[in-house]
């Protein structure tokens, strides 16, 4: 996953991973489609692509929720980073399950006998219902994201930092300390994992 550019703000953050999850929505196969369902290496494609982008949010949510006394819009963001992320191992079960059910049509490609035909009808049902599902759940990480960017889109003018805004908006109070700012890059995946 390409992830957002380092000290933007938390708004572009989420929108960053919002679009990088609407790609992979729009790459993943149709259920019913005309050419017939995806073989087993076409969905594996698309289950490694999820888990790997599953992977690199719960790392940014991590990151987020490791700093002492984090500002509002971190916390925010890391909540809806948090909730994108389960909907994200949603939609890689979902798949997973659809892959299950490609090697099934495998084993029964050319094999004659109502058994085999009943494995094949139930295999198709259910590969076709898992790729609705993990459409589903990658639109709906998709639209938290975009949903909590925009929010903080509006919550924090343009080109001020929430120091600024405190000072502004706070008649008379002194800010005693500004929120810490984001780190000049994060690491690709959380420390003490392996790839």
């Amino acid at each position: 996953m390409p992830l957002p550019v380092p000290n933007s703000s938390a708004a572009q953050w989420l929108r960053g991973a919002a679009d990088h999850t609407e790609s992979l929505e729009n790459a993943l196969p149709r259920a019913y489609r005309e050419e017939g369902v995806p073989d087993l290496a076409e969905l594996a494609g698309h289950a490694e692509a999820i888990d790997e982008h599953h992977r690199a949010v719960l790392d940014i949510t991590a990151v987020l929720t490791a700093r002492p006394h984090p500002a509002t819009a971190e916390r925010a963001e890391a909540r809806t980073l948090a909730a994108a992320a389960e909907e994200l191992a949603r939609a890689g079960a979902s798949v997973s399950r659809a892959a299950e059910m490609a090697a099934r049509l495998h084993d029964v490609a050319s094999v004659g006998g109502r058994s085999a035909e009943a494995t094949r009808e139930h295999a198709t049902r259910y590969l076709n219902q898992s790729l609705s599902h993990t459409r589903i759940a990658l639109r709906d990480a998709t639209e938290q994201l975009r949903t909590e960017a925009t929010r903080l889109s509006l919550a924090t003018p343009a080109g001020r930092g929430p120091a600024a805004v405190a000072r502004s908006t706070a008649r008379g109070a002194r800010v005693v300390a500004a929120p810490p700012a984001r780190p000049a890059d994060l690491p690709p995946h959380a420390a003490g994992r392996r790839r």
